[in-house]
């Protein structure tokens, strides 16, 4: 047995190309699925740990008003650890003359006790002063100002007041600022005061004393507060319940990390293609070793595990640079995903299961893929190995094929030649073209669900016909809003549409999480969302109510044809569900008729935000449009609390999509690297097999260009066989990719297309490929002297 290794190491420095090809070929297997399996389990476990580092509200509760015997009687709960008074006002930013940057403005008692939805100082003063602010650090670029500088700000319902930034701190618990175009602002319950709002703070955040990630558990711990405040004279405007122990960004990273566990186990599957591939070829080459062995008395199974020793030496020289490398590119993007998604890394370390995962698909899979070839050689008889030629019993033309190949006709005779060539070792080919066809199908399917994304943006935008949407910081009458607004000659058309927060009642007296309730005008024309299921809401309803997507996934049980308790305004009226509409990237939100709203929930006529379409709709027309609409409403005293374009709306989602684009991009270009191994291996093999042929044809006058010339086209036919086979399978991958996507990210199917350009760019690369691949697998061939060619094993 003994002597078998020695044959093995002897083996593994004769045939060194060979070896490299087969360490190279695992090492790029272990290094993607090592690259995806590091930065999942580094990005899951630091995302979660950053979050729940914030000590994050169980749930919140909006109540009016909080006094020292509401806290006093909060102490005494004891399913609740911990609470704080806190309050959030939505403000806005001046970021240049009259134009405003929506805010999420934090009101903080004490900045030296912050216990719930925690934030860490970064730059400057670690809390605010009177008439300063602190802004969170990805919101420092959204409002357009650096630390020291003076901010405009604005609270509903006052006039603008100046503030000085003294720092900026991390908030691991919100959204990307830059994402949202939002800005993020903290300050104290004085510089409040400054800014007209009354001090009193209305927003009480709770964290449970029993099992926090136990959203049924949370949820009856809310009511039971709830239910104590209103039996006590507390009004109880709000209550959420978040998803427990789920960051903001969690089902953006899902959506990512399912990209990159999918195209990691296929860059493991292609790294197996490979191994099998080159094991394969190594073994045809050593079929008369193993009859010699066999004939001095060696058994199958220790040719077996001669050549499993083999592969275990392959694997281990593998993972013993794909490991570490792995870990190291690991870092980067985990620093991409913490900077886009925003959230903080406290450690790179990997966890066990990782390396162990790493070490199995190096050294185990191999193996599993080697199976077959090398259990049909051991198994070989000594009379067949012995008398093997290198070639099949059925040599190239004897086939149904290869008899179709020798008819073709009208081509150059070397053309012809390099095809039929192609397919002289049909198994090898067959091999080749799925790894390359693999690896340029998830590159077009990465195009494809980029494109997707887009176009399901595109497409909801193309849904909301209006240029410009304005939300007033309170109701007021259609009738005041319209005088206003027939000042402005440059407006087509407006709908004014009536709406609150509103809440499910559930059968046990519990309620939903808070969503936004929309009343609309009959015959309105700023939207035509899509419809899901059932039908619109039409001017003759009356207590019907449409769904979006969003809702409906957090409402499961909330099917077309149900009745529901819906709640506004502190009033309950039973509606019946008539339809899902689609809402791409929009809040929750549930559609009602305006008169029906107005008329139960206490609306008296009152409107509470506008769409404007107006009569010009190019960029620097729309956003000068949008200040001077503010302005007029400024003038006339009609608050705007939000606004904003078309134009910044599609910008909004275009930032989502970058963080989704660069993720794809970089996964399929790990797929792409190990099936352009593939052509190299099978490319350098082909090189090894036919040293002889080559050195004869040099001999009898062919020049080196002339044999790079048959072995590019040889590539090349390969290339566009593949290429074929992966633009076919890519459209209906790209449409269940983009579908699983989509229920991850929005909680619908994209609006899936199938770019051609993708298929066209991967034409080019893989062109490109087979000419690169051609040159370097032939140089060295080439340069050898004929008398070491025809000599060549």
């Amino acid at each position: 047995m003994k002597l078998l290794f020695r044959k093995v190491l002897r083996d593994f420095n004769l045939n060194r190309t060979r070896s490299v090809l087969v360490i190279l070929a695992i090492f790029l297997g272990v290094l993607g699925t090592g690259l995806i399996l590091d930065c999942y389990a580094i990005t899951k476990r630091e995302m979660d740990v950053s979050y729940m580092n914030t000590n994050p509200a169980s749930f919140t509760i909006r109540v009016d008003p909080v006094d020292a015997n509401l806290e006093q009687a909060l102490e005494n709960f004891p399913e609740i650890k911990n609470y704080e008074v806190r309050r959030m006002i939505r403000a806005r930013t001046s970021t240049a003359a009259d134009d405003w940057q929506t805010t999420e403005l934090y009101v903080i008692d004490d900045f030296n006790n912050i216990r719930i939805n925690t934030f860490s100082p970064l730059e400057g003063a670690r809390s605010p002063g009177v008439g300063e602010i602190l802004i969170e650090n990805a919101a420092l670029s959204v409002a357009d100002v650096s630390i020291g500088d003076p901010l405009t700000m604005k609270i509903p319902l006052n006039s603008p007041a100046t503030l000085l930034v003294t720092g900026s701190v991390q908030a691991p618990g919100m959204h990307p600022a830059w994402m949202d175009a939002l800005v993020y602002g903290f300050i104290t319950p004085d510089t409040l005061a400054l800014l007209g709002a009354p001090s009193d703070a209305s927003e009480i955040l709770f964290v449970v004393s029993g099992d926090r990630f136990d959203e049924v558990y949370i949820h009856d711990v809310a009511v039971s507060v709830k239910d104590w405040c209103a039996d006590n004279g507390y009004s109880v405007s709000r209550i959420t319940v978040p998803t427990p122990g789920q960051h903001p960004n969690g089902d953006q990273m899902n959506a990512i990390l399912f990209l990159f566990e999918a195209f990691g186990m296929l860059s493991l599957f292609l790294s197996c293609v490979l191994v099998f591939n080159i094991i394969t070829a190594l073994l045809s080459g050593q079929i008369k070793e193993i009859g010699i062995i066999k004939a001095i008395g060696g058994n199958s199974f220790q040719i077996a595990g001669m050549y499993y020793f083999l592969i275990a030496l392959f694997g281990a020289i593998a993972v013993l640079f794909a490991i570490p490398m792995a870990a190291f590119m690991s870092r980067s993007f985990v620093d991409l995903s913490a900077e886009m998604l925003n959230f903080t890394v406290s450690s790179y370390s990997i966890p066990l299961w990782s390396y162990l995962l790493q070490l199995a698909a190096g050294i185990m899979i191999p193996a599993l893929a080697a199976t077959l070839p090398i259990l049909k050689s051991s198994k070989i008889s000594v009379n067949e190995a012995l008398s093997d030629v290198g070639q099949t019993k059925n040599q190239f033309g004897s086939s149904f094929l290869d008899r179709s190949l020798g008819k073709i006709g009208g081509l150059n005779l070397s053309v012809l030649l390099s095809i039929r060539n192609t397919f002289r070792k049909q198994g090898r080919l067959l091999l080749t073209i799925g790894t390359l066809a693999i690896g340029g199908a998830m590159f077009i399917i990465a195009i494809n669900v980029q494109a997707s994304l887009g176009n399901t943006f595109d497409n909801a935008l193309t849904d909301l016909n209006f240029d410009a949407q304005y939300v007033f910081s309170q109701n007021y009458s259609e009738e005041a809003v319209a005088e206003v607004l027939s000042q402005l000659p440059d407006i087509k058309t407006v709908d004014y549409l009536s709406g609150s927060m509103a809440s499910f009642v559930y059968a046990d007296g519990t309620e939903s999480n808070s969503f936004q309730g929309v009343g609309l005008p009959p015959d309105m024309d700023s939207m035509a969302l899509p419809m899901i299921a059932g039908r619109w809401i039409s001017s003759a309803d009356t207590n019907a109510i449409v769904l979006n997507q969003t809702l409906s996934a957090n409402e499961p049980t909330v099917d077309i044809g149900d009745t529901v308790l819906f709640k506004a305004n502190g009033i309950t009226a039973e509606l019946t569900v008539i339809g899902i509409v689609k809402e791409v990237a929009g809040s929750d939100k549930a559609y009602l008729s305006q008169d029906y709203y107005q008329q139960v929930f206490s609306q008296d006529g009152a409107i509470r935000s506008i769409n404007i379409t107006y009569q010009q709709s190019d960029d620097p027309s729309l956003l000068a449009l949008r200040v001077e609409t503010e302005k007029i409403l400024k003038e006339n005293n009609l608050d705007v609390l939000t606004a904003i374009t078309i134009r910044e709306a599609q910008a909004i989602m275009g930032n989502h999509l970058i963080s989704v684009s660069g993720f794809l991009m970089i996964a399929a270009l790990l797929v792409i690297i190990v099936g352009t191994m593939g052509l190299i291996s099978s490319t350098g093999m082909n090189v090894m097999e036919r040293m002889r042929e080559t050195g004869i044809m040099r001999s009898m006058g062919a020049s080196q260009k002339r044999i790079f010339y048959l072995m590019t086209i040889e590539n090349l036919v390969t290339g566009l066989i593949s290429w074929v086979i992966a633009a076919l399978l890519a459209f209906p991958l790209s449409i269940l990719t983009g579908n699983i996507f989509g229920n991850i990210f929005l909680k619908l199917p994209l609006d899936n297309v199938y770019r051609l350009s993708g298929a066209g760019i991967w034409l080019i690369l893989i062109l490109l490929i087979t000419v690169i691949v051609s040159f370097v697998a032939t140089r060295k061939s080439l340069r050898l002297p004929i008398n070491e060619v025809l000599a060549y094993e």
